[in-house]
């Protein structure tokens, strides 16, 4: 199941449109949840492509979307992008929505916990990963781990071990320019990594997380296994 399934929303940059499919008891902290994570992608880069084909018929398609380069040999950039707009979404959660939605944040903070317990999710997990989604299989809303949580992961390790990386990260989606946030990433952690970065697909969390477990790690042995995984 991907994860626009989950999350029921969508950004058209074409059309310049944010959807939002509410479904049955979303809350108004949900929906203002699930909007900050789509503003995030709205109000970044965009260029779009123009095909001139047979008779002057034009097509018009998107070519960056943020953080992503959309190319007919594939996307680049989805982690990035996704994973830098969840994470910004969390934050604002966390410091501007909590506190505007107090009662529902107290509600979410009881259900998250009875989760956890239920679910014995380690003490080391970011228990703001856990958030409620709506699966249209099952039609049914449920706490769950996000979806986004290995790209998250990955750019908060991007944000903690790149110098200003956070403003690298950010300045890569908004103004287009990957090349500083390029230079930084394979000065630290070696060259052709980036690619490798730009290269996974948001929907791919086992890779995701090998990749990071690569990136920190120390021991050549230990990142020929973690490389064959990737």
């Amino acid at each position: 199941m991907s994860s626009r399934e989950k999350t029921r929303a969508s950004t058209n940059r074409l059309n310049g449109s944010v959807a939002l499919y509410l479904y049955p008891g979303i809350t108004n902290l949900e929906i203002a949840r699930i909007l900050a994570h789509e503003m995030d992608h709205f109000f970044t880069h965009d260029s779009v492509r123009v095909e001139i084909r047979e008779g002057n018929d034009q097509v018009v398609s998107m070519y960056r979307e943020g953080g992503i380069t959309l190319s007919p040999k594939g996307d680049f950039g989805r982690v990035l992008e996704e994973g830098s707009a969840e994470n910004e979404a969390i934050r604002y959660f966390i410091e501007t929505l909590a506190p505007k939605f107090p009662d529902e944040f107290a509600k979410y903070l009881r259900d998250r916990t009875e989760f956890i317990q239920r679910n014995g999710v380690p003490p080391t997990f970011d228990e703001n990963l856990i958030f409620y989604y709506f699966t249209s299989r099952l039609g049914t809303r449920s706490l769950l781990v996000n979806p986004y949580a290995a790209p998250v992961l990955l750019i908060r390790t991007l944000e903690e071990e790149l110098p200003d990386g956070r403003n690298l990260v950010l300045k890569a989606r908004v103004r287009g320019n990957y090349v500083p946030l390029a230079k930084a990433f394979d000065g630290r952690f070696g060259q052709g990594t980036f690619r490798t970065f730009m290269e996974l697909q948001a929907d791919q969390p086992y890779k995701v997380s090998k990749f990071r477990a690569y990136l920190l790690e120390n021991d050549p042995n230990e990142k020929e296994v973690l490389k064959s995984y990737l």
